[in-house]
């Protein structure tokens, strides 16, 4: 579990900074209008919330399948909720910035997801 935990963490900070150094070159030279520096506070956000999750489905799989299934669907749906009321009150506090920060957040949370899916699928299957 340690080593694999290692692993996601190295490939969702590679996926992060590969994001990071596509969207400063699109801020910088392509949409240079909508750069706001609070699109700094989504990755480390995402990374800590996945990190966080991956030890609680890990710490979930000494149960049955269902129940497994049952408890991930459960912190998923926590944690969508979560990113929802954190969208939603940046929005309301910066409703002039509010598109930028959903992309990025949508961009960032798609390419973790990614990656926490395919460590997850490996856990399950290490553990049968």
């Amino acid at each position: 579990m340690k080593t694999m935990f290692k692993r996601l963490v190295l490939a969702e900070i590679i996926v992060l900074g590969i994001l990071a150094i596509i969207a400063a070159v699109l801020f910088t030279a392509v949409f240079p209008d909508y750069y706001t520096p609070h699109l700094f506070f989504i990755p480390p956000l995402l990374l800590t919330a996945s990190l966080v999750l991956f030890r609680i489905h890990g710490a979930h799989l000494q149960g049955s399948s269902a129940q497994f299934a049952a408890k991930y669907m459960m912190a998923n749906g926590a944690k969508m909720m979560v990113y929802l009321v954190a969208i939603v009150i940046y929005a309301f506090a910066f409703p002039e910035n509010a598109y930028s920060f959903l992309i990025t957040f949508l961009v960032c949370y798609f390419g973790l997801t990614v990656v926490e899916v395919v460590f997850v699928l490996r856990l399950i299957k290490r553990h049968k």
